[in-house]
């Protein structure tokens, strides 16, 4: 079975069963370019995280409030996630040049 992005996406956030859970860390261990594959993606989570949460939001609390229940976006950060997911396909995402200071 080819361990495909979407399914270590779902192993990194924890939404695997066990069998198929098993089935992606033993493919981690053995195969090279499943590792190096998980490695960059562990990369680019961590670093969207790091990104996200030192991004001040410009709203007053209650509006954050009213926004989060609705799920509504800010354009600048919906850009930001589309520009990281297309680097990470293309292999070019480079987390150690995302990092704010």
């Amino acid at each position: 079975m080819r361990i495909s992005e979407r399914l270590l996406w779902r192993y990194i956030d924890g939404n695997l069963t066990n069998e198929e859970k098993a089935l992606v860390e033993n493919r981690i261990k053995c195969n090279p370019s499943v590792r190096e594959a998980y490695n960059k993606l562990v990369e680019f989570h961590q670093t969207f995280q790091d990104f996200f949460a030192q991004s001040p939001s410009k709203l007053a609390p209650q509006q954050r409030s009213k926004d989060a229940q609705s799920e509504v976006e800010d354009p600048q950060e919906d850009l930001a996630k589309k520009l990281m997911f297309q680097q990470v396909r293309k292999g070019t995402f480079s987390p150690s040049s995302q990092r704010r200071n």
